[in-house]
């Protein structure tokens, strides 16, 4: 792939070439000109489902206090924390070079084979790394891949959301032993009023406590 040679301050994504923006169609003047948005990282759509932009789909992932934003081309897709069941992120890195081995005859030839290909090896390796974001909503999902991304610096970009996401999980932990707290007392109170039977009331806490 190319390198870009220019970032569209609208948008916040790489271009490859041309006055005038692959994406969000903005001329690269304007692009330039406006004000930069932060936090906005190049991501490519491999799965989704629901709200998520279609799938092999380049966009920009903008991570903000209370939300994501997925820019697809002059449109946003809004996906709020409070809605979003979990965020995965995984770091990935993989190596290539010559795959030389070395070798001749006699120890010396052989040591010097050996040196021989380390050093072409160490030469040509090519690193290749990559961050992969899988995003679980109560309404869709979508796995984005990060080219050229740290793990840590992809997990530290989504902490307040990770935060987020665990503060709603125990607000709906407790709001749901509250509700079946109160349900059993309700229950308990019939069986002391003589409306519900033994039986009746133990095959209802059993279904309450199933839920």
């Amino acid at each position: 792939m190319p390198s870009f040679n220019w970032i569209c301050n609208l948008c916040g994504r790489e271009n490859y070439g041309g006055d005038r923006h692959c994406a969000c169609g903005q001329t690269k003047s304007t692009a330039l000109a406006a004000t930069p948005r932060k936090n906005i990282i190049s991501a490519h759509v491999c799965d989704g489902s629901g709200w998520s932009p279609d799938i092999e789909t380049n966009i920009g992932l903008e991570v903000l206090d209370d939300r994501l934003q997925l820019i697809v081309g002059d449109r946003e897709i809004i996906v709020e924390y409070s809605k979003i069941v979990s965020i995965q992120v995984e770091g990935f890195v993989q190596k290539r070079n010559a795959g030389l081995t070395g070798g001749g005859f006699g120890t010396k030839a052989a040591i010097k084979g050996i040196y021989a290909a380390h050093l072409i090896n160490t030469i040509t390796t090519r690193t290749r790394k990559w961050v992969t974001v899988e995003i679980f909503a109560n309404d869709g999902m979508v796995v984005l891949l990060l080219p050229n991304a740290e793990e840590v610096d992809i997990k530290k970009l989504f902490r307040k959301a990770q935060d987020s996401i665990v503060a709603n999980s125990k607000k709906k932990k407790a709001h749901i032993e509250g509700t079946v707290v109160s349900e059993l007392e309700r229950l308990a109170a019939l069986l002391e009023k003589g409306v519900l039977t033994k039986a009746e009331f133990l095959a209802a806490k059993e279904q309450l406590l199933k839920r």
